[in-house]
């Protein structure tokens, strides 16, 4: 049997459920996220000359791995000595690694600005929006489309930076909103992070006037470079890798285990390969 496949604007009306988002979409809307990994980066530009070796290692080649392994160490270093400064050293260049990587890779919104609005519009149709990206583009299109509607359409279910376990709840129209969209981060996101006690936070700024440089990128590069919090986000690994990355965060656990597990009705995917790496999105998706 065969279906014809249709442009977007030959489908007939109907009303959209949820929407996944892989990294063809953000290739899409600049393609400076065309590359094959944030360390193949990191390497290609000798970024890692010491803790090259900690990467293999661990076998991985994710950034938060590496990282919260070298904090924990840093600080048993700190309590049992003798102490050694390389760990601290390692840490910082793992650190700065990831900072330079991503400030290549990642656009300013300054040269997104009519993107934005156009992606704010197509969203706001959905009811639920699942993100595999780690990138921040959607999270500008939600703010600016909240803003300038001046109403709260856009949601994460995170208030004053922690996410709610009633996240259902964010469903229901808040003040002159006549409906809502949940987004959620299925693999993290730069905006999501962790301290050394495992509590995890989404990192803000205020709203930025449209052709201007926001300061969401400055203050998350910040965050991680005075070492008060680690990214909250899984870029690299196979299938297995990813999916115990998401086991060791509530936020990324309850994502996949409520919401990815949950989606019905019409479901539009854009930008997902389900390739080898994707096993654990096609084993969620099969539980709905």
């Amino acid at each position: 049997m065969t279906y014809p496949i249709c442009l977007w604007d030959q489908l007939p009306p109907v009303s959209w459920d949820a929407l996944l988002l892989g990294n063809g979409a953000s290739i899409a809307l600049d393609t400076q996220f065309d590359y094959r990994s944030l360390h193949q980066l990191a390497q290609s530009e000798d970024r890692l000359p010491t803790s090259g070796p900690l990467f293999r290692m661990l076998g991985t080649t994710d950034f938060e791995h590496v990282l919260l392994a070298c904090w924990h160490a840093y600080l048993v270093n700190l309590m049992i000595p003798p102490s050694s400064p390389n760990i601290a050293a390692v840490y910082q260049e793992v650190r700065d690694a990831l900072i330079g990587a991503v400030q290549q890779v990642h656009p300013d919104p300054a040269t997104l600005t009519n993107d934005l609005g156009r992606i704010g519009v197509f969203a706001s149709q959905f009811k639920t929006i699942v993100t595999f990206n780690y990138d921040i583009t959607l999270y500008w299109a939600m703010q600016e489309y909240n803003n300038n509607k001046k109403m709260t359409w856009f949601k994460d279910a995170f208030r004053d930076g922690v996410f709610q376990s009633d996240w259902q709840t964010y469903r229901q129209p808040y003040g002159c909103a006549t409906g809502a969209t949940l987004v959620f981060y299925a693999h993290g996101s730069l905006a999501l992070a962790r301290d050394v006690y495992g509590s995890e936070t989404k990192l803000t700024a205020s709203p930025w006037a449209p052709g201007a440089q926001s300061p969401l990128l400055n203050n998350i590069v910040d965050s991680w470079r005075v070492g008060t919090h680690v990214p909250l986000f899984v870029s690299e690994g196979n299938s297995d890798a990813k999916l115990a990355s998401i086991r060791r965060s509530f936020y990324l656990r309850t994502v996949y285990d409520q919401i990815l597990s949950s989606l019905d009705g019409n479901v539009v995917v854009y930008g997902l390969s389900f390739s080898d790496n994707d096993r654990h999105i096609i084993r969620a998706l099969k539980n709905c």
